[in-house]
């Protein structure tokens, strides 16, 4: 009637140009949108126990549509792409490594869960960019893994469970005493891609030249890639399972990827000097990063710091103090261990070194080594100190 065909005009006339809705394109496809949604070929549901191919190819001429241009001025370059992973959901790595499950573009593979994520591509020498995901079967050695958390602790002879002291190390009589955690077996992704020009005003601003994620406001929370995936990996390597009385299980998780410097940013607000960062409280196994994780003679603080100690997976934070007993004589860049602090001491860490960024960095293996072995990785706050606060007056 007629009354619908005036909603709809209206709709079609006054509303449309407000509307930001954004296409969806799946495998084998090439787009040259400004923003859009990269999503799985069954999304919202998972793919199944499939394997599969899923290229899309990102051509980098911008649209008009991008930014607002002057008559002398020409139509502008991308300088970097941003990825927003609104769902991003793959079989886990084995020991860190992406080898049943895999997204890749220019030098970056992830694989695991990093829903939440975002991430930034440099694409000034490039004219396209490439983004693929390639599945396999699901691997049946990744689904059935130990829940550390409710198995008992050797070094106290079964009176505490790991969830009350932060051990990986166990020793079962029977091996039906073990109890199975099952991972999500859901792949599927859903990402908003978005196109930064080098030199025009856009809805997304160019970050620092180094970034590859970078937050803007005050405070928040950061996270390595994969930490969310309560994987693990359940292999005894010293255990024949002949006699299981003479079995130590190492009961774990996959959790953080090999190969990865991944350097966050965080932009200063105007007036702060500083930033503070302190591991999740409420998480157990939110700092994971080599040494004192799996070794099992520690009181569960592990704080370990500096190039010595710090060597194959750690976070860097420039000239990074703590607000402790010795908060006037000590500084190090690089934080490892069970816990973020100094000297075996879980602290909080204050760096005045601007621009506000930390690393996160890990070597090619999390097998070799026991202290090397089975890290989570790291879930941070981070607070921007105002310059008239008294931390700021970390030497008086």
């Amino acid at each position: 009637n007629m009354k619908v065909v005036l909603v709809l005009t209206f709709v079609y006339y006054f509303l449309t140009p407000f509307c930001k809705c954004l296409n969806s394109y799946s495998c084998n496809e090439r787009v040259n949108d400004d923003s859009f949604y990269f999503i799985n070929p069954s999304y919202p549901k998972s793919e199944g126990n499939i394997s599969l191919d899923c290229p899309l190819t990102l051509d980098l001429r911008p649209s008009s549509s991008n930014c607002s241009l002057t008559q002398h001025e020409e139509e502008p370059r991308i300088c970097q792409v941003r990825l927003n992973f609104d769902e991003f959901s793959t079989q886990p790595p084995l020991l860190g490594d992406c080898v049943f499950d895999q997204f890749y573009s220019l030098d970056t593979l992830l694989c695991g869960l990093n829903s939440g994520h975002h991430l930034y591509l440099n694409t000034e020498s490039v004219n396209q960019l490439d983004f693929h995901f390639r599945l396999s079967n699901l691997e049946p050695k990744l689904y059935s893994c130990l829940d550390k958390f409710n198995l008992t602790n050797t070094l106290d002879n079964g009176t505490t469970l790991n969830r009350s002291r932060n051990k990986l190390r166990v020793k079962v009589e029977k091996l039906e005493e073990l109890k199975k955690f099952e991972p999500s077996k859901r792949r599927a992704w859903k990402i908003k891609v978005t196109k930064i020009p080098c030199s025009c005003t856009s809805e997304e601003q160019r970050i620092p030249s180094g970034c590859l994620s970078f937050y803007t406001s005050n405070s928040g929370d950061i996270k390595s890639f994969n930490y969310d995936h309560l994987g693990c990996f359940s292999d005894d390597r010293l255990c024949s399972k002949t006699n299981i009385n003479d079995c130590t299980f190492w009961a774990g998780y996959t959790g953080h990827l090999n190969n990865m410097k991944h350097s966050i940013c965080i932009q200063p607000e105007s007036g702060h000097c500083g930033i503070e960062y302190s591991s999740m409280e409420e998480e157990t196994g939110s700092f994971s990063l080599t040494n004192q994780t799996v070794i099992g003679t520690n009181d569960g603080s592990g704080a370990e710091n500096g190039i010595k100690n710090c060597v194959a997976d750690y976070i860097e934070i420039p000239n990074g103090m703590c607000l402790g007993e010795n908060r006037n004589t000590i500084s190090s860049d690089r934080f490892c261990g069970n816990s973020l602090g100094f000297q075996s001491r879980k602290e909080n860490i204050i760096s005045y070194t601007r621009p506000f960024y930390l690393r996160f960095i890990t070597d090619f293996d999390e097998v070799s080594n026991s202290w090397d072995y089975m890290n989570r990785g790291v879930h941070l706050k981070y607070e921007q100190i105002a310059c008239n606060d008294h931390r700021h007056n970390i030497n008086k």
